[in-house]
């Protein structure tokens, strides 16, 4: 039986949803559309809440098309790079798994994040130095938790320390069956990565004319209507329903207005990419890429 063969794994706020969704337009690539299976998050069992997925059968149904018309069947779940468990559990299922990794500046991953977090509700510190100091005591926080809640991406410096996992993944996945996307190139030549990731996966080449750029920076319009439509998605979450709620995804985009991201002084700004040199100095290591300017 025909497997998913091709995973995009992370990291959060690097360009993975643009990346899933352009792949999607390829004839021979098959990935997950519909909004509610667009992210399955199936193998990181240790850090999943989705209750739909019991098994693989219900993970296969998450594609709605025969896998063997199409050479490249994939899907995004970004969790999988920062699960203790998601890789093994996908080389079990398929041991000859792809993974495609995209990457940005940490410093720029944790900003990034930090305004994501702000906008669906859950990070209470619009000042991001704030938030940045109660990194440790968010840390112990979670750990303390006894299951997964969406607080987990508030450690911005845990979940931006890329080559830790990078290093990790490498340690199992031969390095000829990854490949790194780094967010800037998608920036300066999207078409460029596009055809390099097609190569990546062995299909034709294919101009990709879809020129939108997907979770761009928001701020939702009434934080009053954000709680109360995450409050039906929790409900949904609990009883466990699977049908799209397109009223939902409607009300989420009318609450949601475009906004510039909120930036930092030099000061922290050189703090952050001194915490971040030693990670990123691995990350060059292991990508074989002159990413100084990162730290300098």
């Amino acid at each position: 039986m025909k497997k998913p063969n091709f995973f995009i794994i992370g990291f959060p706020k690097c360009s993975t949803t643009t990346i899933a969704k352009k792949l999607s337009y390829h004839p021979e690539i098959l990935m997950p559309k519909s909004p509610e299976k667009f992210e399955p998050e199936f193998f990181c069992d240790d850090i999943n809440e989705n209750k739909q997925l019991i098994n693989v059968d219900d993970y296969l149904r998450y594609w709605d098309d025969d896998f063997t018309k199409y050479k490249a069947v994939g899907e995004k779940s970004i969790k999988y790079i920062l699960s203790k468990n998601a890789i093994d559990n996908i080389l079990n299922f398929n041991e000859n798994a792809k993974f495609i990794i995209s990457i940005r500046n940490p410093v720029d991953l944790c900003l990034s994040l930090h305004s994501h977090m702000l906008r669906i509700g859950i990070e209470k510190h619009k000042n991001f130095e704030k938030a940045w100091m109660e990194q440790e005591s968010r840390v112990k926080l979670y750990k303390n938790q006894k299951k997964y809640s969406d607080k987990f991406f508030l450690q911005y410096a845990n979940i931006a320390k890329i080559g830790e996992k990078i290093e990790c993944l490498l340690k199992k996945v031969d390095h000829s069956k990854v490949f790194f996307v780094f967010f800037d190139d998608i920036k300066n030549n999207e078409q460029k990565v596009f055809y390099e990731i097609f190569d990546f996966l062995n299909v034709s080449d294919y101009q990709i004319s879809d020129a939108n750029k997907y979770n761009q920076n928001s701020v939702p319009r009434s934080k009053v209507v954000l709680s109360l439509l995450n409050y039906i998605v929790k409900l949904k979450k609990s009883f466990n329903i699977n049908s799209n709620f397109h009223v939902l995804n409607f009300l989420f985009n009318l609450n949601t207005i475009k906004s510039e991201r909120l930036n930092i002084d030099d000061d922290l700004r050189n703090k952050l990419k001194l915490f971040f040199k030693k990670d990123i100095v691995l990350i060059e290591s292991l990508t074989k890429k002159n990413l100084s300017d990162w730290y300098q």
